[in-house]
């Protein structure tokens, strides 16, 4: 009885994992291929193999620069992420009259379209007509406005960030207020009559004991740093030098036929991504030996 149920099981779980072996492995497989191959139009032979691809990626200053634009994107925004998610959820961890109205305030940008997202703060970062630009100048006085993600610049990296930081927000919160209603009460009564405050309970207490939560929220972030494209793409600031992308790249790879340079472009994205995340597990098991 206990094989036949194991064996319904199997069968129910059947078509995700085939699903996910030909989305997941076979694309990847494909992919590291495709990276040895000439897939450009007018080719004379698809797979003429040759490692032209790998040698012109060292040699692309755009896209080399595109791996540091992210890297100082992750610098700013992760830092960012970590803060303000724990902090709101810190806020909304108390029992206040109405927090569960202003969970669900804060959790809104974790339900609202990417795109609805981005185009709405494409407009209060434009230039000319921009939010932002139009209380500048009307009301301070300001003779100009400030260039926000068109910036040559990081600050125009900063600008995105602090997009991303928002629509992140209420996800990365939800974790942690999750996470902070699982430590014990008693921990909390024992800081208090040892005339602990607010700061010191959250700083000796919530911190540490949301570590494994922080570092799950740290590599899911570094990853989704590297895979930055749709705010980018969307709220336009695609041209710019500073705000360009490994993905970025990818994409105007593709867009412009050349799937064996944008195979290998995505092969080498995996690489530092795999390098980054290792790092960062080496260094968090290291401080917590």
């Amino acid at each position: 009885m206990e094989k036949k149920q194991a064996l319904h099981g199997y069968l129910f779980l059947l078509p995700t994992v085939i699903l996910f072996v030909i989305f997941s492995f076979v694309t990847v497989i494909m992919g590291f291929v495709y990276s040895f191959t000439d897939m450009a139009p007018g080719a004379p032979d698809m797979f003429n193999w040759t490692l032209y691809n790998y040698k012109y990626i060292f040699q692309d200053k755009i896209f080399l620069h595109s791996i540091l634009n992210v890297l100082v994107y992750a610098a700013i925004s992760v830092p960012l992420t970590i803060v303000t998610s724990l902090l709101v959820a810190a806020l909304l961890n108390r029992k206040l009259r109405g927090v569960k109205f202003f969970r669900v305030i804060y959790y809104l940008p974790a339900v609202t379209s990417g795109i609805a997202t981005a185009f709405v703060w494409r407009w209060l970062y434009n230039d000319t007509y921009g939010l932002f630009n139009t209380i500048l100048t009307q009301w301070f006085g300001m003779k100009q406005g400030i260039s926000w993600v068109s910036a040559q610049s990081y600050f125009a990296m900063f600008c995105i960030a602090l997009v991303s930081t928002w629509s992140g927000l209420g996800g990365n919160m939800l974790i942690y207020l999750a996470s902070m209603q699982s430590i014990s009460p008693e921990l909390y009564e024992a800081a208090s009559l040892d005339g602990a405050n607010g700061w010191q309970k959250l700083m000796k207490i919530t911190v540490p004991m949301l570590r494994s939560t922080t570092f799950f929220i740290i590599t899911m972030s570094l990853i989704g740093s590297f895979q930055l494209f749709d705010i980018v793409a969307l709220i336009g600031a695609g041209d710019n030098y500073y705000t360009q992308t490994p993905v970025t790249q990818i994409e105007a790879s593709f867009r412009h036929g050349e799937g064996g340079m944008a195979s290998a472009q995505s092969v080498i994205l995996f690489i530092v991504i795999m390098v980054v995340t290792f790092l960062t597990q080496g260094i968090v098991k290291e401080k917590q030996a």
